[in-house]
């Protein structure tokens, strides 16, 4: 890569043993009238200038139009990292911590919750290669109010054969502070010998602030059960259905609920759920609050356009 004005004017540089020209692209994209601004061609080499990085010498620019070449002192200095998840189905392989399991987020989805654990694997693109040295990975939750400060999560395990990079273990985000509702996750390669680190690029993952649910407890109110919890307020509705092996008459899960009520209760702050099995209209039998039941809790968070199945046991004795 070169920096400098008046660059459509090259046709090709030689520099210890290579000879380079500009990319297609970034030669057509340059004109007459921006060689007065700053501009950046890319070359293409017919060897590979990688392993001379650092090295000095003179290059002999070649103008088109000219047969004799000008010279000049150059350095090359090292590239900036250049990777990205590799072509593979286990580029990312996303181990569900227990959020993620009792909010039903499957191991293929795009979405998480910060418990959860990932493996990923990283290949260098084809106009870089990976350097001699370590190198390490950094990520960040970026949101609309803004991005988490960005966590180490320590060296990289290389492969210089097959360019390309794997995580030593699987890394977490526990320890980074949400910024939204919904995050996205960016990640960040650096290389430990030069401190030259690539672009923030996003994991195509985003991780998802849900409540944590706690138990399903009778209210003193008939007909209603308690759900306890924390972080309740994120619920936007939630409703609650006897479970049965029948098929649901709404598959995709998208029609509304009932509105999320939270009431005072001896955990602080509980959500109001209708009891299936008691509307409150009628005294129940004996056996109908001495039996167990498993019930369908469904509810739908404000911002996220999803509804989420869960089960809980109904206490007895309401």
């Amino acid at each position: 890569m070169l920096e400098g004005l008046g660059l459509e004017r090259i046709d090709k540089l030689a520099w210890l043993g290579s000879t380079c020209r500009p990319k297609p692209n970034d030669s057509q994209g340059l004109s007459q009238a921006s060689s007065l601004r700053h501009q950046v061609v890319r070359f293409d080499c017919d060897n590979d200038i990688a392993d001379k990085t650092s090295r000095q010498g003179d290059a002999e620019l070649v103008i088109k139009g000219h047969d004799l070449p000008l010279k000049f002192p150059v350095k090359v200095r090292p590239a900036r990292p250049n990777l990205a998840l590799a072509q593979d189905a286990r580029s990312i392989v996303i181990r569900p911590g227990p959020q993620s399991k009792a909010w039903g987020l499957h191991q293929q989805g795009k979405l998480v919750t910060v418990d959860s654990r990932l493996s990923l694997l990283f290949k260098a693109n084809a106009s870089y290669k990976l350097q001699k040295g370590a190198y390490s990975l950094a990520m960040r939750l970026v949101a609309d109010a803004g991005a988490s400060p960005s966590i180490e999560l320590g060296p990289l395990l290389i492969d210089h054969r097959s360019q390309e990079l794997r995580t030593r273990q699987a890394v977490s985000l526990e320890k980074v502070e949400l910024p939204g509702v919904l995050s996205r996750i960016e990640y960040q390669v650096r290389h430990e010998e030069s401190q030259l680190a690539s672009d923030w690029q996003s994991l195509g993952i985003d991780v998802l602030m849900v409540p944590e649910l706690d138990t399903v407890t009778c209210s003193v109110e008939p007909g209603v059960l308690w759900l306890s919890g924390n972080s309740l307020e994120l619920i936007d509705q939630a409703e609650i259905k006897l479970d049965h092996s029948e098929p649901t008459i709404d598959p995709d899960m998208t029609k509304a609920l009932n509105t999320a009520t939270l009431e005072a209760c001896p955990h602080g702050l509980c959500l109001a759920l209708q009891d299936p099995l008691n509307q409150g209209a009628q005294q129940m039998s004996q056996h109908v609050q001495q039996s167990g039941h498993m019930l369908d809790l469904f509810i739908r968070l404000r911002w996220i356009d999803k509804t989420f199945k869960m089960k809980f046991a109904r206490p007895r004795k309401c």
